[in-house]
Order: structure tokens, then C-alpha cells, then sequence
């Protein structure tokens, strides 16, 4: 059995053939996912992924798919309001809310708790996703409100569960289509375990929740009791807490996140087994830099920068000074500086290894990683704060958007080579340690009399975000352009004559192209010394099409229906992690097949030039080729750029053999060596 040829080409071709089927599908899965009970059964993010990638592969159009996606949510959804409006109470004596009366309990209270906004987030919480409609049904909830919560809530879940897919599949677009397939079976699978985990996990803390609950008490009362611990125990137990379920929780998620931190960080001073895997997860991110993710990343960095979180200190400060909640105020204060004082000694006393490949980071290399240590204890502090007393929807989301920042900011520094892998976990270890030590001792007084109401309004907390906000965007300004730079890959440069570039009999520059998994996916056949702009005007002036690297730009005109080719992946090529200089492309009619030319900056020179010579490829792109479905022409696609550049100089060098047995697909052994003509 060949899991390819005998299954996945011909379901890609019939899909190909057949695109309005797939939409429907789409349409299909989105609705049933989205249906009172149903949906909790069938796994939409695997589903929806899987659809995401076929549209990423140019199966389907992303436009078409988002709306069919987006459709069939708002129909399940309203189906399901439907449903709960006209049976209302009624539906408690039925199955399976009769079995499992504890569903419409739980999605009533959240929607009780959340109002209009528990149908936007309650997409996206996988056990009540199915009832809420249901619940806004049977508390006659105003129409209007749920149509326009219903059509947000669908356009969101659509586009956050399919452009993942969508960007899988632009990736595997530079493999071979074996390796595509076993990348896209993989990931697929992968997202299935995940599924059936979390369902494993939701059914086994449904049945343990009680029990926990009630043990978890029973441990805390025990520890009250013991002589060892019952002093300890009885100073942080809140007055008034009458299931201490919470604070025992608290107190053995800081015990976990304390130990793993103390042995991790005895690995890394005695480097057990830390080094080969920093190794293995940085090499794996350098596979994959390109200057679009390095620029993201950077900004992930600055929104944790000093100057960042130092504004979120102050102002969370004044905040808390103007309500006159001292107490607020002081172990905000303790935990800033405890923080700091951990991070210095840590920094003397624990020696790391600095890796050998690392891209000249901005700062000498410590451990912990101090921004990222820092923002952990401040941020989940802060998240823990509003958990306890903002319940707005706005606050709900600003806690996801902070989490969010810290796991990629963290990620960040991975990747940009900044900081080990095992250094960021720890960091996230010793911060949370500090948030949770901090946490359990200001939360005593939280059932009896806090020192200061609630917070009547989040707006002066959101303000503080805005600061900080606006604290990155001036760390931006100031540090972007200096850091981007300290980031650029170092290559090494080469020089030669042109007699000797000119003359070679054999390749001197490289020959292959890779993709970001490190793959040769073509040839590099064009060798070419002059300016570009030249180049691209002539090959304009003869028909060439210039085409854009952006793949942003790519996929917002492929998700409004335009198509550029179905031949170019949205992802641009990369040598060196760099895009093309230049892309352009000729359009063979008759053939029905398209040559792209694309070229990047190298690093080798002549002597006395001011102008590096350029790499390129030139190749026929068309997906009936790919498949086998159609022959490749006989002509070599170099004739068709040396007739529209008659007045260059050229002169071509054929390839052995070997050259060409590790290419996924047959090219043209030629190497075309072109130079501007000069005056």
C-alpha cells in the first residue's frame, strides 16, 4: 500500500475537480460541529485544519472556504437558538439533558455570568460550545443580539480554525508531494491525538472534579492539623473560605513549579542532558527564520522590553494608589523587587553554557532570561488580579492577549537566538513560582474584608495596558531597526575574478535551492552578474510578469479570490532564510504551464564590482506536472529568458548527472551564466 498514490493523490484530484463538493463539505462540518450536542462529538479543529490546508494547497479557494465555514457556524448556531426558543423547558425532559442535566446547568450559569458575550467566547470553550445557543434560546434571548453575537462569534471561529491550516499547507507547498502528504498525515494526526486527549482529559476531570474538590479540602484540613505544617498552613488560609479546594491547588501548583524549577536548573549548572536538547530545538528554529517571522518576534521581545514592563509596574501602581488599596500596592511592590533580586542572584550563581551558533544577541547571554522572568511574575500576577475582580468581556480577552504575548515572547527568544530553549522554560518556572508565592499570601484576605472594594470600573486597569502599549511603541522606535540588524544572519563573502566566474566548466556557486525544512526542492540554474532593475525592464517590456513576495499580501489576494497563479505557493522561496530580490513569471497559453524566475542576493563578488552576482532558478510550474498528469515541455525554460535578453551576454554550462538525482522533479541540466552588457 502506498499511502500517496493510493489514497491522497487521487482525493486531491477529485477535489481539484470537483471544488464546489468541498465547500459544501465545509459547509457540512462547520454546521455540525456548531449543532446543540452533535458538535461536541465531532472534532472541529482537526476538521477544520484539514480543510485549511486543502485551501493553503490551492485545492480550494480561501475566500470561498472561510464564507462556507463561516456559514455553516451561524447555521448550527441558529439552528440551535431555534431550538432552544421554541422547546424551552421542555428540552430538561429530554435526552440527553435529561441523562446529563449538569450541561445546561453549567452553560447557563456561564451565560448568566457572561450575558451576550458568553456566545462569542463560549465558541471557543469546547464543553458548552453546543448548549449556549440553546440557553440564549430558552431565555428567550433578543434576536437581534444573538444574530449579530452569532455572525462575530462565526467569523471568528472560522478564520482562527482555518487559516492554521491554510498556513500548513502554503508550507508544504516547497516539499515534494510524498513529503507534503506524510507532513500534512502527520500533523493531521497529531491534532487528532490532541482531540481524543482532551476529550480523554475533560471526560476523566468531569468524574475527578468532585472528588478532587472534596479530597483536596480534606488534605488542606489535614495539613491545618499536622504539627509540621499547621502553622504554615493555617497563616495563609483565607478567614472565611469554606471549601479550601483553591487554596490547596494554589499552594501545590507553586510546591510543582518550584521543585521543577530547583532540578532544571540543577541540570543546567551540571549541563545533564540540557545541551543536546538546546541544540535539537535551536537548529529546528533557524530552519525556519525568515525576516517576516524575525520582525514579529522582535516586536514580541520589545512588548516585554525594560522599558515596557517598568511602565506596567508604575502605572499599576499609581492605580492602585489612586484607589487606596494599599495592601494591593504593597505586594505588588514586594513581588517588583523580589523579582529583580532573584533574577540578579541567579544570574551570578548559575553558570550557563553560551551556545556556539548564536546570532550575536543584543544582551550578554543569562540565566534566567531576565525580561522574560520579570514579565511572568508581573503579568501573572496581573492576570490572576483581574481573574478575581474584572468579569468583563474585555477583561476575559486582555487575560488571553497576555498570556499569549508571554508564550510568544518566550518563543521569540528562541528563535531569534537569543536565549537557550531550557533557559526560557526555566524562566517561566521561576516567574510563575514567584506570581504563585505571592499570589497565596495576598489572597488571605480576600474572603473577609479586602482593604478596598472591587474596582467599580476596568477602565483606569485598561489604561495601564494602554501605557505599557504605548511603552513598547517607544521601545520600538528606538531599539526595532538596531535589533533587526544585530539579527541578521552573517554570511560569509566570497570574491573571485570574473575570468575565473566567467569560464567555469563546473559550478563554483552553489546549485540548490532549499526549503525551510532543509529539503533541496530545485536548482539553482541562473547565475546572473548586472543590475536587476535593468533585468526586470527588459524581461517586462517581453511579456514578464513581476510578482510579490509578501505572503500576506499573497493571502489577502488569494482570500478575496483573486489568483495570482495557482502555480505560486504563498510562501515565497528562501536562500539563505531570505526571500527573492525578484519573482517574475511567463505565461505559456498554448502549454498551459507558467516559468517562474527568481532571484536572490548571494554572497560571492568579483573583484573591482560593486554588485554581488545573483542566484537563481528558472523552472515550469504547473500542478498537472506535479501530478503526472501532464509532461514537462521539451524546451528548456532557460530559452525562453535567453530570447527576451538577445543583447546579454550569456553562455551556458551543462550539468552532470548527478547533480540532478537528489531534485524532486526532472529540470533541465543547463546552467545559464548571463551578465549585463556594459557600455
Amino acid at each position: 500500500m502506498h499511502l500517496f498514490t493510493d489514497y491522497i493523490q487521487p482525493l486531491t484530484v477529485w477535489f481539484y475537480d470537483h471544488p464546489n463538493w468541498a465547500l459544501f463539505i465545509t459547509f457540512l462540518l462547520s454546521f455540525a460541529e456548531s449543532l446543540a450536542i452533535i458538535g461536541s462529538f465531532i472534532p472541529g479543529t482537526v476538521a477544520m485544519t484539514a480543510i485549511g490546508i486543502l485551501a493553503g494547497t490551492g485545492v480550494m479557494r480561501i475566500d470561498l472556504t472561510l464564507l462556507s465555514a463561516t456559514l455553516g457556524a451561524i447555521g448550527g448556531d441558529g439552528l440551535s437558538y431555534a431550538l432552544g426558543y421554541i422547546m424551552s423547558d421542555r428540552l430538561t425532559s429530554m435526552w440527553p439533558f435529561r441523562t446529563y442535566p449538569s450541561w445546561l446547568q453549567y452553560g447557563n450559569a456561564f451565560f448568566k455570568k457572561h450575558g451576550a458575550s458568553s456566545i462569542i467566547i463560549g465558541r471557543f470553550i469546547g464543553p458548552i460550545r453546543s448548549v449556549i445557543p440553546v440557553i440564549a434560546g430558552m431565555l428567550h434571548m433578543n434576536k437581534w443580539h444573538f444574530i449579530l453575537a452569532n455572525i462575530i462569534s462565526g467569523i471568528i471561529w472560522a478564520t482562527v480554525y482555518i487559516i492554521p491550516g491554510v498556513l500548513i499547507g502554503a508550507a508544504s507547498s516547497e516539499l515534494s508531494a510524498e513529503s507534503a502528504t506524510r507532513l500534512i498525515v502527520l500533523i493531521l494526526l497529531l491534532l487528532v491525538t490532541i482531540w481524543f486527549s482532551t476529550q480523554a482529559i475533560k471526560w476523566l476531570f468531569t468524574r475527578i472534579n468532585g472528588l478532587l474538590s472534596t479530597h483536596l479540602h480534606r488534605l488542606w484540613m489535614w495539613l491545618t492539623t499536622n504539627a509540621v505544617f499547621s502553622r504554615i498552613a493555617k497563616h495563609i488560609t483565607p478567614a472565611n473560605e469554606k471549601n479550601h479546594y483553591q487554596t490547596t491547588a494554589f499552594v501545590l501548583a507553586f510546591v510543582l513549579s518550584f521543585l521543577t524549577f530547583i532540578v532544571m536548573t540543577v541540570m543546567v549548572e551540571k549541563d545533564v542532558g540540557v545541551t543536546p536538547v538546546n541544540n535539537l530545538v535551536y537548529l529546528f528554529f533557524q530552519s525556519l527564520r525568515t525576516q517576516t517571522f524575525d520582525s514579529f518576534f522582535i516586536v514580541m521581545g520589545l512588548i516585554i522590553s525594560p522599558i515596557s514592563l517598568m511602565t506596567l509596574a508604575v502605572s499599576f501602581a499609581v492605580y492602585n494608589i489612586y484607589r487606596c488599596d494599599w495592601r494591593t500596592l504593597r505586594y505588588w511592590m514586594v513581588l517588583f523587587f523580589s523579582s529583580g533580586i532573584t533574577i540578579i542572584l541567579l544570574t551570578i550563581l548559575v553558570d550557563t553554557p553560551e551556545p556556539n551558533n548564536l546570532l550575536r544577541p543584543m544582551t550578554p547571554l543569562s540565566f534566567p532570561a531576565k525580561n522574560l522572568t520579570f514579565a511572568t511574575s508581573l503579568i501573572g500576577f496581573l492576570i490572576l488580579y483581574i481573574n478575581t475582580h474584572c468579569h468583563t468581556f474585555i477583561m476575559h480577552s486582555l487575560r488571553v492577549l497576555l498570556m499569549t504575548i508571554l508564550f510568544l515572547a518566550g518563543i521569540g527568544l528562541v528563535y531569534l537566538g537569543d536565549h537557550w530553549f531550557i533557559s526560557i522554560v526555566v524562566s517561566y518556572f521561576i516567574g510563575v513560582s514567584l506570581c504563585f508565592i505571592h499570589w497565596i499570601y495576598y489572597r488571605r484576605l480576600l474572603f473577609s474584608s479586602p482593604p478596598a472594594s472591587p474596582p467599580a470600573s476596568s477602565t483606569p486597569l485598561i489604561i495601564c495596558f494602554i501605557l505599557m502599549a504605548m511603552a513598547a511603541s517607544l521601545s520600538f522606535c528606538l531599539y526595532f531597526k538596531k535589533i533587526a540588524h544585530a539579527h541578521l544572519p552573517q554570511l560569509k563573502q566570497y570574491v573571485m575574478t570574473e575570468k575565473v566566474w566567467w569560464n567555469q566548466s563546473r559550478p563554483l556557486l552553489p546549485v540548490y535551492s532549499t526549503n525551510r525544512f532543509g529539503k533541496r526542492t530545485g536548482l539553482l540554474n541562473i547565475q546572473y552578474l548586472g543590475s536587476i532593475d535593468t533585468l526586470q525592464k527588459r524581461l517586462t517590456s517581453d511579456g514578464w510578469r513581476t510578482q510579490s513576495n509578501s505572503f500576506f499580501y499573497s493571502l489577502l489576494l488569494r482570500a478575496g479570490g483573486h489568483n495570482l497563479s495557482d502555480d505560486l505557493p504563498l510562501m515565497a522561496q528562501l536562500y539563505h532564510n531570505r526571500k527573492p530580490v525578484l519573482m517574475m513569471t511567463y505565461n505559456l497559453e498554448d502549454q498551459k504551464a507558467l516559468i517562474i524566475l527568481r532571484l536572490w542576493r548571494s554572497n560571492y563578488h568579483l573583484f573591482h564590482y560593486g554588485k554581488p552576482i545573483w542566484l537563481g532558478s528558472l523552472l515550469y510550474s504547473s500542478k498537472a506536472m506535479s501530478k503526472g498528469l501532464q509532461p514537462y515541455p521539451a524546451k528548456p525554460a532557460g530559452d525562453y529568458l535567453i530570447d527576451a535578453l538577445h543583447e546579454f551576454d550569456y553562455h551556458q554550462v551543462e550539468l552532470p548527472y548527478r547533480y540532478l538525482q537528489a531534485l524532486p522533479y526532472p529540470v533541465s541540466p543547463l546552467l545559464f551564466i548571463i551578465k549585463e552588457p556594459r557600455d
